[in-house]
């Protein structure tokens, strides 16, 4: 009998059915619901003009409305914009919420929004050149030493950004290039420069070449009173008369080369060729053996650097 009671009026129950519902769906549009959003607000700027801080980069928006509706809303369904127009200058702005354009359901309202108010700073971006700096992470391998003259190309880079973060800078760093274990010079292409505008990608496409130096490690060892002596080419008829009779001179090479050099292997001269009588500022000059040389070892200071030297007609001795 049950079952007969469940196959009577089909048509009648099926009606039932849809009639509650097409009920539930209606009710459930006239209870109102209310919702909390945080919406991130879009702030477009003249191609000229950057924003340098806000007080807030997103705001709290009280939606009520149709619970159906609400329930259909998410954060990313909703969108907060507002465009300054090409009139705008740099500066301190304050943009009421109500100024901003918010993207929600005609059925919906906006019961409250916090803050009432964004803080804007901006700024005019302008561009300059700047000087690259290598910055390095690592060490060479051991016996290897990093010089200080890398080459970079281009040296000069122009660049893009606000007026009054930009106008004091003059230089700006490369990403730091690893350079452990190298055993010798080495071109690194595309690197980055470091980001000096957090969060402003306005140099994103900005990139240098580098030739990182790398040579053997050497040392110095200094010399004293070495020596002076005159180079001349012919005997002349003069007498010369020097200032110093000697000098300190500076060796740089490979230490193992330096232990094995001598004082009198370094070899200090003036030239006095084709000179007339009179009184000269003369250089000195200094020369190493062969064997020492071929293997880079070089003098790198001779103090002094130059002497007085005065050239006279010799006295005829008498009788």
């Amino acid at each position: 009998m049950g079952k007969h009671w469940f196959l009577k009026n089909t048509l009648l129950k099926l009606i039932a059915i849809i009639l509650a519902t097409v009920t539930w769906f209606y009710l459930n549009d006239l209870v109102s619901k209310t919702e909390t959003f945080t919406i991130p607000v879009d702030i477009k700027l003249p191609e000229n003009l950057i924003q340098l801080n806000r007080s807030a980069n997103t705001i709290t928006l009280t939606l009520k409305g149709p619970a159906g509706v609400i329930d259909t809303i998410t954060e990313e369904s909703i969108r907060c914009f507002k465009e300054l127009g090409p009139e705008t200058q740099p500066g301190n702005h304050i943009i009421p919420v109500q100024d901003i354009s918010i993207s929600i359901p005609s059925s919906v309202m906006i019961e409250n929004i916090f803050p009432p108010r964004l803080n804007l700073k901006i700024d005019r971006i302008i561009e300059k050149d700047f000087t690259v700096i290598v910055v390095t992470r690592g060490k060479p391998a051991p016996g290897f030493v990093e010089l200080d003259t890398h080459r970079v190309n281009p040296s000069v880079i122009k660049l893009r950004g606000p007026e009054q973060m930009i106008s004091s800078i003059d230089t700006i760093n490369t990403e730091p290039i690893t350079i452990n274990g190298l055993i010798g010079t080495k071109r690194f292409t595309d690197v980055s420069l470091q980001e000096f505008l957090p969060h402003k990608p306005l140099n994103e496409d900005k990139h240098v070449e580098v030739t990182i130096r790398i040579a053997e490690e050497t040392a110095t060892r200094t010399f004293s009173n070495i020596p002076i002596r005159m180079l001349e080419m012919v005997k002349i008829p003069y007498d010369v008369i020097i200032s110093v009779y000697e000098a300190e001179v500076i060796v740089r090479g490979k230490p193992e080369l330096l232990n094995k050099l001598n004082g009198t292997d370094v070899k200090l001269f003036f030239d006095i060729t084709n000179l007339e009588p009179g009184v000269y500022d003369l250089p000195l000059s200094g020369i190493l053996p062969d064997k020492f040389t071929r293997e880079g070892v070089r003098i790198t200071t001779i103090t002094p650097s130059n002497l007085e030297v005065t050239i006279e007609v010799k006295k005829k001795e008498s009788f």
